[in-house]
């Protein structure tokens, strides 16, 4: 009998070792250990773009595919130069692919099943937010569920129209991507205008559902595993209009990228409240970055040398490869230590380029002021030589007709 159990026990093994393992595999650039994301749709805009370009996690690629938002022209040109032109190039240079409110219509046969074998047969992610020109789609949009990307979404369209305004509820709140973010103060910005009306596939997990004011549910976040690959559901928008209270929320940002470590299976942060700070601070200095650079194209035109402001970003930026690396390695306390060291770095770098400016500006102040002066000098002269002494003025004498009366 023993003997039946061990047996038993070693073909199990033995099989286990021989079936290939499906499921999602973590991954990210073998480079830089970055996940490397596909963002098709609308990333120039009012959205989470800028804020994943700018996170060490992320190295994004944007395609504009929206016809709400872009005219035809710029979404054929930016499907042309930045849409890969072969599948190997799609999944060796990609880990996942964002469909954010992209039209169906704009991508071939061969391009869609490339997006779905992407993610079944090489180990890809895919999403796919809310918005007219998603899932079922609606206002005339074509539809995605008769393609090889609605195969692969662990929702399916039920109606062809846009739902009303609802508000988000977490239904797991021990799944990692929900437990990385405070949901539950989420308040007024987890309220939705709008949704496309789907229904969870068999297999797949909810973590949340859009509940709207006149009854009744909607998935809203949902996943699964499908071949090798994940694919994830976001049945609202993430940009204006149906997300105009989720954009104000503070930690819109994180939800986005941790969204991504979540689709590559990578681990998301345990501590998010240091890594919202450190997201903050990256933030906050490519602001003042900007705006240092902007100071050296003004203070350049007007003859000035802004040598030290650009010594001073040179050596900021090298700083930033430095956070880079920490952040990527999840060490993060040094990586806030050090951001917030560079913040402050930029802000005195700030105040030279500001006297710089008006060092540079004096001399224009000096010929506004003299040319001003002279001419109120002029003018005043030649009034008062007209109004006041009159010396071009000849005293009237006597007429002829006067005489004769």
């Amino acid at each position: 009998m023993r003997t039946r159990h061990l047996l038993t026990l070693l073909i199990a093994f033995c099989l286990y070792c021989l079936v290939p393992c499906h499921g999602m595999s973590p991954r990210r650039s073998p480079e830089t250990s970055k996940v490397r994301v596909l963002y098709i749709g609308e990333p120039v805009g009012i959205g989470p773009y800028r804020f994943m370009e700018q996170d060490p996690f992320l190295s994004m690629f944007p395609v504009q595919a929206t016809t709400a938002w872009y005219e035809l022209e710029v979404i054929r040109r930016s499907l042309r130069m930045y849409l890969p032109r072969t599948y190997a190039q799609l999944t060796d240079s990609h880990d996942i692919i964002i469909l954010s409110d992209a039209n169906r219509d704009l991508f071939s046969g061969q391009m869609l099943k490339w997006f779905g074998d992407g993610v079944t047969e090489d180990g890809m992610g895919l999403v796919m937010t809310g918005g007219r020109e998603s899932f079922g789609a609606y206002f005339g949009m074509p539809d995605w569920t008769p393609t090889s990307v609605g195969d692969i979404l662990p929702v399916e369209s039920t109606r062809n129209e846009k739902g009303p305004t609802a508000t988000m509820d977490v239904l797991r709140p021990e799944n990692r991507l929900i437990e990385s973010l405070p949901f539950e103060s989420i308040g007024r910005h987890g309220k939705f205008f709008g949704y496309n009306p789907v229904a969870a596939r068999g297999g797949s997990e909810t973590l949340a559902q859009l509940v709207p004011d006149v009854g009744g549910s909607n998935p809203f976040l949902v996943w699964w595993d499908i071949g090798e690959g994940r694919s994830f559901a976001m049945t609202s928008d993430w940009t204006p209009a149906a997300a105009n209270e989720f954009l104000e929320w503070e930690f819109y940002p994180d939800y986005a990228t941790n969204l991504m470590l979540f689709v590559a299976d990578l681990e998301i942060p345990p501590n998010p409240m240091i890594v919202h700070q450190i997201r903050r601070t990256i933030e906050d200095y490519h602001l003042r970055r900007d705006f240092l650079l902007s100071m050296i194209e003004f203070v350049s035109r007007f003859g000035a040398n802004p040598a030290e402001v650009e010594e001073d970003l040179r050596d900021a930026d090298s700083k930033l490869d430095e956070i880079d690396d920490l952040y990527i390695n999840y060490d993060f306390e040094p990586a806030l230590a050090l951001a917030q060291e560079l913040v402050d770095q930029l802000e005195a770098s700030a105040d030279v380029a500001i006297e710089m400016k008006d060092q540079a500006l004096i001399w224009i102040y000096v010929i506004e002021w003299a040319a001003i002066t002279g001419t109120s000098l002029v003018v005043g002269g030649v009034v008062w030589t007209l109004m006041v002494r009159k010396r071009l003025y000849r005293e009237v004498g006597v007429t002829r007709s006067s005489e004769a009366s």
